[in-house]
Parts: C-alpha cells; structure tokens; sequence
C-alpha cells in the first residue's frame, strides 16, 4: 500500500502512517469548511487548526462523474486552503464523492 501511495502521490512524499496517525486515534471528524464566490466563479475548501490529510473529491453539474473517487486535491497539515477555480455560475457541485472522506463539511 505504501508503494501504490507513493507512485500516486508523490507530490506529497510523506510516510503513510503519519498521514493516518490522526485518522486512526482522533475520537472527532474534521471540519471542512466550503465558501462558492459566484461572481468569480470559485470554491475556496478550508479547514482550520487541524493536522489532518482530508482528500478533496467533488463533481459539478457539467463534469458529472459520481465514480470517479479519487481524491483532486488534499487539505494537508500544510494546505489549509483549496481554491477550485472556474466553476460555471449556476452550476452545482457535490463534493466527499461516495462519502469517500470522513468529514464534516460546513457550506457557507
């Protein structure tokens, strides 16, 4: 698993179990909080004070595909803030594919 891990995501090079530590011993969920800013047309994904890696997986109204669960994007202990640009105005957009990822999201 670690070596499918590190061919996958090497951008990030981190030792999986580190990346689980948090996973496996927090008693809560993370908080992933979404902003939609309609005028630019982007979804900014946050979460703050938190060391969690919380993969970002989402599909919009014109890029439909709910099987698709692989993470686009991560929130890390090191990225607390995601910006999805481009996003067309009246479009919808799910994100937590298959409730892949445990947390909870707070639309704002």
């Amino acid at each position: 698993m670690q070596i499918a891990y590190i061919e996958l995501n090497s951008e990030y090079m981190i030792n999986l179990s580190k990346m689980m530590s948090k996973w496996t011993t927090a008693s809560q969920y993370p908080v992933v909080n979404v902003i939609r800013d309609s005028r630019s047309g982007n979804i900014i994904i946050s979460h703050k004070g938190n060391s969690w890696w919380i993969p970002i997986t989402y599909t919009t109204q014109t890029d439909l595909n709910f099987n698709d669960t692989e993470p686009y994007h991560w929130l890390t202990p090191h990225t607390e803030e995601i910006n999805i640009p481009n996003i067309k105005q009246f479009d919808w957009i799910i994100l937590n594919l298959q409730q892949t990822g445990k947390y909870k999201l707070i639309i704002l």
